[in-house]
């Protein structure tokens, strides 16, 4: 998949068709990927806490397909 061209319709698209478990599932990995001494606890927290703000995922996903995190 080439990220560069990697639409914002495309990415927000693919994380309207995640269920509840895979959004929190995706946002805890991309956290604990982001904060190395995150725990899997305050990670899954933090995913639950950031459900209702979809951008913060949205952000945070798009980020790690275009840096690698």
């Amino acid at each position: 998949m080439d990220t560069k061209n990697l639409s914002s319709n495309q990415i927000s698209s693919f994380l309207n068709s995640l269920s509840y478990w895979e959004s929190i599932n995706l946002r805890s990995t991309l956290l604990k990927a982001q904060n190395k001494g995150m725990s899997s606890e305050d990670a899954y927290e933090q995913a639950t806490l950031d459900y209702e703000d979809p951008k913060n995922l949205e952000f945070d996903f798009e980020r790690a397909l275009k840096t690698g995190i």
